[in-house]
């Protein structure tokens, strides 16, 4: 019965995962940021780019609807992090879909052994689940490259020769210290991804007196990508400030339908723009016809 429980709900958490990531349509937009802050050449996202993979055409389009044209980049190419930003997203939603895929096939197929099949107890192979973990691991490995190339991306924001901005991305370069703390807070989060990359099912170990002598490991698989998932979130989230910035320094305003939501909602907010609280929390306050409370104090205050 532990088998049966530990590979389902390892398949449900699987499936989750991958649900959440084909439905997340602002990793784009939050790249495309990048890309036109930096005035970076739009060649790497023309459709002809997209030829023979359907996934891909359709990542790029996203990218060019979101980042506009630049009639006058800065420079022949922009830095690989930036060009390979299409690839990299269709990667994340191509493994998404592939183990989506893998966990339907966990929580509709035999998952014990014996099983009860065609009316009498079958031995069977069901509970290894290696489908559910290699597929795991291919989202975990996805989303451990999609960081570190977040994590450059987001120090090519902070570079004057990259970006014509203020070094580090501050106001007022020397004094402050600018986003820097957030670039290292990035840095962290994708050091601590690295070990989750490693194959989960490779590095077997016998029990039960050698009857039991392979595992797939499927549920720690899925643990190791929960984990990178929340990584990943925390380099996107670093990337997203330090875009808001470069846009804040260089004028340059997405239009409202190509703006990720968490950025409209820490623009709209005074929580957002003190960078307290949850911007998030106020949004939803809002869309139900709450004021944000620190933005009603702060009205408070103006008239005393």
């Amino acid at each position: 019965m532990i088998s049966i429980n530990s590979l389902v709900i390892a398949a449900w958490r699987a499936r989750l995962y991958s649900i959440f990531l084909s439905r997340k349509t602002s990793l784009a937009l939050l790249v495309a940021e990048s890309i036109a802050v930096i005035r970076a050449p739009r060649d790497p996202y023309q459709a002809a780019c997209g030829r023979g993979d359907d996934v891909l055409a359709a990542v790029l389009a996203r990218l060019r609807a979101a980042a506009g044209g630049e009639p006058s980049p800065r420079s022949l190419q922009a830095p690989v992090s930036f060009r390979v930003a299409g690839p990299v997203l269709t990667q994340l939603h191509r493994a998404a879909g592939q183990l989506e895929a893998a966990a339907g096939r966990a929580l509709t197929g035999v998952t014990d052994s014996p099983a009860f099949l065609d009316g009498t107890f079958t031995g069977t192979a069901g509970f290894h689940g290696i489908d559910l973990a290699a597929h795991c691991d291919h989202l975990t490995a996805a989303f451990c490259h999609a960081a570190e190339v977040a994590a450059a991306r987001l120090h090519r924001l902070m570079d004057p020769a990259v970006t014509g901005l203020p070094a580090q991305l501050a106001r007022d370069p020397g004094p402050q210290a600018g986003l820097t703390p957030v670039h290292k807070r990035a840095a962290g989060e994708v050091h601590a991804m690295r070990p989750l990359a490693a194959a989960t099912p490779v590095g077997l170990i016998e029990t039960s007196g050698g009857q039991e002598d392979v595992q797939s490991f499927a549920w720690e698989a899925a643990g190791k990508l929960s984990r990178a998932l929340r990584h990943a979130r925390a380099v996107t989230a670093c990337e997203l400030m330090a875009g808001y910035q470069a846009a804040a320094l260089s004028g340059w305003e997405p239009r409202a339908d190509r703006e990720p939501r968490g950025r409209r909602e820490a623009r709209a907010c005074a929580c957002g723009r003190r960078g307290r609280g949850s911007p998030a929390a106020c949004g939803a306050r809002r869309r139900a016809g709450a004021p944000c409370p620190r933005a009603v104090r702060s009205q408070r205050r103006s008239y005393r």
